[in-house]
């Protein structure tokens, strides 16, 4: 298992208060790659390159604006010695549903991020190439998506919840996946149908689950009724 470690390589900003906020974070030789839109600055004194990016003028030009997170993408790949082909994949799997032509758009936003930072690169700056990968697979996830695939793996075959703000994945991680083991999760637009489910046979059910009740059930105690 690996974790996200305290510093930064890269840091991608598309306004000014992302840099002054995690620029500490960046470690002497990284780099900072931020919109050119809004005229970013660095702190002196710290070993670190600052690249002015037209992420959004390169995504307008293309058609969209929102696609300059695409085209940051693109230009990381290019600090990394990546082939923006690798992104194609997952670029398929999250936009497919809407259409060739804007899984392209999206790879073209990509490629033209790469293009444009490898421009800008020079003998000055090394690329970050990243080690040869042992073609293992591995999981990715975020905390709570690990905490949601924990309980499943202890046995959680039943999820009531009511997706109050704020809401974590954890809700999400288990509606998509407790299917898989022929479980079910409910989820509802009320504060108290969740808490009618959790009757003393299902809370025992479920006994081996990491999960409690929501908050509903602090503001519907009434509706909690344990037989003997």
């Amino acid at each position: 298992m690996r974790a996200v470690a305290d510093d930064l390589d890269i840091l991608v900003a598309f306004d000014q208060e992302t840099i002054d906020f995690n620029f500490h974070e960046l470690r002497d030789g990284g780099i900072v790659m931020a919109d050119a839109k809004f005229n970013p600055v660095i702190p002196e004194g710290k070993g670190v390159a600052l690249y002015a990016v037209p992420f959004t003028d390169i995504a307008t030009q293309l058609g969209n604006p929102l696609m300059k997170n695409m085209v940051a993408i693109g230009a990381t790949s290019a600090v990394l010695d990546l082939d923006a082909a690798v992104f194609e994949s997952v670029v398929v799997d999250t936009f497919g549903r809407k259409g060739a032509q804007v899984v392209e758009k999206n790879m073209e936003a990509i490629r033209a991020g790469a293009q444009y930072m490898k421009e800008q690169l020079d003998g000055s700056t090394k690329t970050m190439k990243l080690a040869k990968a042992d073609g293992k697979r591995r999981m990715f996830m975020i905390g709570n998506d690990a905490i949601a695939l924990g309980a499943i793996a202890g046995g959680a075959r039943f999820m009531a919840a009511y997706p109050i703000t704020p809401a974590s994945e954890i809700m999400e991680y288990l509606i998509k996946k407790l299917p898989d083991f022929g479980a079910r999760s409910s989820r509802q637009k009320m504060k108290s149908p969740p808490v009618r489910w959790r009757s003393a046979p299902t809370m025992r059910a479920c006994g081996r689950s990491p999960l409690r009740p929501d908050p509903g059930c602090r503001l519907w105690p009434k509706r909690l009724g344990w037989p003997g």
